[in-house]
């Protein structure tokens, strides 16, 4: 009940989340009035009636649109009241690889429409991959261009804005485009596969690579990155608001001129950013050969995006596999070392290093007391490349997809080590007849249980092709 509007809802219906306060609240009114108990809304009777609906519609009910008023006085109700609002019918979580490299010779791409939309549900314990006219992506990631020179080179960022922060009541994957072939594109994809026009990053920043960008609650954050035109600028923090179609340029973390190649991850609540690593430079001219032998930097920056001020190394912690990871232009060029992170709950964050011609280096980063957890399982994957590999959480685990495997392009033609071609005989005669991309990039997909600290290949299936430097997001989908 509120001010001009009374509705009746049943007691069953009521104390259906039985943790919530509202279930508090009907419990409070039954004992004060058994007989006619009323719960009394705070609130206008536009906000009432859409709690009345979703209480009893349950599942079937939709957030309003078209009004971002009234959706963002809901989502306050209902969070107030602790009612958690259940999946559609045939929306659940997927994991969603929407952007990826291919990490191969152009010969092997004479068919591009055949590399689709990649998505995981463990309901299904399969790969879809949604390619050619069932493709939703916007067209520029359809119509991805691979260089000759440059196969490994990663042009397309994606993360999500969950239902709770977006005017449509939806996840939207958001994509940004920039790079060796992109000059600045931005699109989002909602969980019906819409694509939303979206206003790409300003212009001077439009070929940009290796930038690092994540979503936090209702904004998309993007730091960083190498601008590929010869003239270096100032490494600005990115923020998007979807909401007004507009991007805002803040500060970056303190000391640091210009930045690439950094990890950059929002925390479980998403009220904190964390910038990790990442290669700092000074030198006006990224040939400068200081700047190509740079190492790779073990700060640790956090921001509270509440207040927007930056923390540099918070108690004195320090990202520990920096000194590993090599220099910013390894021997033979391309492709740098890669960094992933991801916070798999309230209080971790694990960050996942790829470097040439070595396995994946695996940290745990403890929020509560700012210390890297010890004895944390590393991701051994068959070879001795782990360049390109990419995490996210998922369901309670960290999943790990993509990378390069030993021998591949930009490699300086190195060979795959023998366990990497016993693992390429026994899979079979149907990968013979695959093309040698397939061969590149990596199909097996790793997830780290944290319960057991280990990681497993068996637990979700194998990719339809194999891929590197990949942007995996998780959103509620409708299929």
């Amino acid at each position: 009940m509120a001010d001009d509007f009374t509705a009746t809802v049943s007691k069953r219906i009521l104390l259906a989340q039985a943790d919530s306060h509202l279930a508090q609240l009907v419990e409070y009114a039954l004992q004060r009035n058994p007989s006619s108990p009323e719960v009394r809304l705070d609130t206008s009777a536009a906000v009432a009636a859409e709690v009345v609906a979703a209480l009893r519609q349950g599942p079937a009910y939709a957030l309003p649109a078209g009004d971002r008023r009234l959706l963002a006085a809901v989502k306050h109700q209902l969070d107030y009241l602790g009612l958690q609002l259940q999946p559609a019918a045939g929306e659940q979580h997927y994991l969603v690889v929407p952007t990826y490299d291919l990490a191969t010779n152009l010969q092997d791409l004479q068919r591009p429409e055949k590399y689709g939309l990649l998505m995981y549900s463990s309901a299904a314990r399969g790969w879809a991959n949604r390619a050619g006219r069932d493709d939703p992506r916007p067209n520029f990631l359809k119509q991805q261009a691979y260089h000759e020179e440059l196969p490994a080179d990663l042009t397309c960022l994606a993360g999500v804005i969950r239902a709770e922060y977006t005017s449509i009541g939806e996840d939207v994957i958001y994509f940004v485009n920039g790079g060796v072939h992109a000059i600045g594109e931005a699109a989002g994809l909602t969980a019906t596969g819409k694509v939303l026009d979206c206003r790409p990053p300003p212009a001077e920043f439009a070929l940009i690579c290796d930038a690092a960008m994540t979503a936090a609650k209702s904004h998309l954050y993007m730091l960083g990155g190498e601008n590929l035109t010869g003239q270096w600028a100032t490494t600005p923090l990115r923020k998007y608001d979807p909401s007004i179609d507009t991007w805002f340029e803040t500060d970056p973390p303190s000391s640091v001129e210009r930045l690439t190649n950094s990890a950059l991850v929002s925390n479980r609540h998403e009220g904190m950013l964390l910038s990790i690593g990442g290669y700092s430079t000074s030198a006006a001219d990224d040939q400068n050969e200081a700047d190509r032998n740079r190492p790779m930097s073990d700060r640790i920056a956090m921001l509270d995006i509440a207040s927007g001020r930056w923390t540099n190394n918070p108690s004195g912690c320090r990202w520990p596999g920096a000194a590993l990871t090599g220099p910013r232009y390894p021997r033979g060029g391309l492709p740098r070392p890669s960094l992933s992170a991801a916070a798999y709950d309230e209080y971790s964050v694990m960050v996942v290093a790829g470097v040439k011609g070595q396995q994946a280096r695996v940290d745990v980063l403890d929020l509560r007391a700012w210390r890297w957890r010890e004895g944390i399982a590393q991701l051994q994957r068959p070879g001795k490349d782990s360049r390109g590999v990419s995490v996210v959480a998922y369901e309670g685990k960290v999943v790990a997809v993509g990378g390069q495997a030993a021998g591949t392009v930009g490699d300086d033609n190195e060979e795959a080590d023998e366990a990497q071609q016993q693992q390429q005989q026994q899979q079979g005669e149907e990968d013979e007849q695959e093309s040698a991309f397939t061969q590149t990039g990596v199909r097996e997909v790793w997830s780290y249980d944290p319960a057991a600290n280990a990681w497993s290949s068996d637990g979700i299936a194998r990719m339809p092709f194999g891929i590197s430097r990949a942007s995996p997001v998780v959103a509620r989908v409708s299929v």
